[in-house]
C-alpha cells in the first residue's frame, strides 16, 4: 500500500504541466471568458455548465447558455495544437437535435480553427479570430453607449440647473421642492438617455 495515501495521488495528478488537469483549467478559463463576453454584450441569464436531459434520459453538458425565451447554446473548444474535428461539431449538432433544439441556436467557439467541412453542417462556428473580433467590437460599442448615456444625463442635469436658476428659487424655502424636481428630472433624463442610446444602430 502507498504510505502517502490520497495526498500522493493528488500530487501525481498536478505535478506534470502537461496533465489533463492543466487542459481542464485552460478550458474552464476560456468558458469564463466566453460567458463574460455575452454578459458584457447585454444578454440575459448567462449560465455555465448547463445539463440537458434528452427524451432517452441521457444527460449532456452545454458549456454556456444564455437567453430566457430564445436561448443560445454554446460549446467551447480550446484546441491549441490541432483543428476542431468534424466529429466534435457533428456530436454537438446531434446533442441539440436529441434535445429538440433547433441547430440554428447552436454555436461553437474555439481558440484555434476548424477542420474542413465543419462550417457546412448547419452549426455556426467561430474560430479564434472571429471571437477576438467580436470582443473588440463590443468593447468599443459599450464604451460609446456609456459615453453617450453619461452625456445625455449630464445635459439633462444642466438644463434643470438652468431652469432652477432662471426661476429664482429661494434655496431655503424651496429646498424640498427642488429635491423632488431634481429627482424627477434625473429619472426622466436617465430613461430618455437609455431609450435614445438603444435606438442607435451600430
Amino acid at each position: 500500500p502507498n504510505p502517502w495515501g490520497r495526498g500522493w495521488s493528488w500530487f501525481k495528478r498536478f505535478r506534470r504541466p502537461g496533465s489533463g488537469n492543466i487542459a481542464h483549467m485552460v478550458g474552464h478559463k476560456f468558458e469564463e471568458r466566453v460567458a463574460a463576453h455575452f454578459r458584457n454584450v447585454g444578454h440575459w441569464n448567462v449560465r455555465k455548465s448547463v445539463i440537458l436531459t434528452d427524451r432517452f434520459g441521457d444527460k449532456s453538458e452545454i458549456d454556456v447558455v444564455y437567453g430566457l425565451l430564445w436561448k443560445r447554446y454554446i460549446e467551447c473548444k480550446t484546441y491549441s495544437s490541432k483543428l476542431v474535428p468534424l466529429s466534435d461539431v457533428a456530436k454537438f449538432k446531434e446533442v441539440l437535435q436529441l434535445n429538440k433544439i433547433p441547430i440554428e441556436r447552436g454555436l461553437i467557439i474555439t481558440t484555434g480553427d476548424y477542420a474542413p467541412r465543419c462550417r457546412n453542417i448547419g452549426i455556426e462556428c467561430w474560430d479564434g479570430r472571429d471571437f477576438q473580433k467580436q470582443e473588440r467590437k463590443w468593447i468599443w460599442i459599450r464604451r460609446v453607449r456609456v459615453g453617450l448615456t453619461r452625456s445625455v444625463v449630464l445635459a439633462g442635469i444642466g438644463v434643470f440647473a438652468y431652469s432652477v436658476w432662471d426661476k429664482g428659487y429661494d434655496a431655503h424655502d424651496n429646498a424640498a421642492k427642488i429635491r423632488r424636481e431634481m429627482w424627477s428630472v434625473g429619472e426622466k433624463a436617465w430613461q430618455a438617455a437609455k431609450e435614445w442610446v438603444d435606438k442607435i444602430k451600430f
